[in-house]
C-alpha cells in the first residue's frame, strides 16, 4: 500500500460546551515519508492555533440574610468562604438557599473533588435542615 495523502486534525475546546475542529490535508511528496508529511502538518497547527481557555465567571456569596459576603470570587476563594459561612451561619437553611445557585454553577463549570464535596455537604445539610 502506498500512502499518498495525510490528514491531521485537532479539536479545540472553546469552553461553554463549544468546540472548534481544525483539519489540514497534504499530499505526500515522492521524496518524503507519510510520517514526515504528518509532522509538517502538526508543525503548521502548533504555533498558529493556541488552545483557547475561557476562565469561569466569578462567583458571589451571600449571607443567610442576603447580604453580599464575597463579590466576584474565584472558585477556590468561593469554596473557602462557603465552608466558613456554613460553620458560622446562624440560619443554615437560608445560607444554603441563598448560595445554592452559585454552588451548582460552580460545580458544573469547574468539576473537581472540592466542588463534589461541597455539593455533597450541601445536599446533606438540605436534608437535615
Amino acid at each position: 500500500m502506498k500512502v499518498t495523502k495525510v490528514t491531521y486534525a485537532r479539536t479545540i475546546n472553546l469552553g461553554n460546551y463549544e468546540n472548534e475542529r481544525i483539519e489540514y490535508t497534504a499530499d505526500v511528496d515522492i521524496d518524503e515519508t507519510p510520517e514526515e508529511a504528518l509532522e509538517q502538518l502538526k508543525a503548521l497547527m502548533t504555533p498558529a492555533q493556541p488552545v483557547i481557555t475561557i476562565p469561569p465567571k466569578p462567583y458571589n456569596l451571600m449571607s443567610s440574610t442576603g447580604a453580599v459576603i464575597l463579590l466576584e470570587a474565584t472558585s477556590l476563594e468561593w469554596l473557602q468562604k462557603y465552608d466558613q459561612g456554613l460553620s458560622q451561619a446562624s440560619d443554615l437553611r437560608a445560607f444554603i438557599h441563598n448560595n445554592v445557585r452559585e454552588l451548582v454553577r460552580l460545580a458544573a463549570e469547574c468539576p473537581s473533588p472540592d466542588t463534589d464535596l461541597a455539593m455533597a455537604r450541601t445536599k446533606t445539610l438540605q436534608k437535615t435542615s
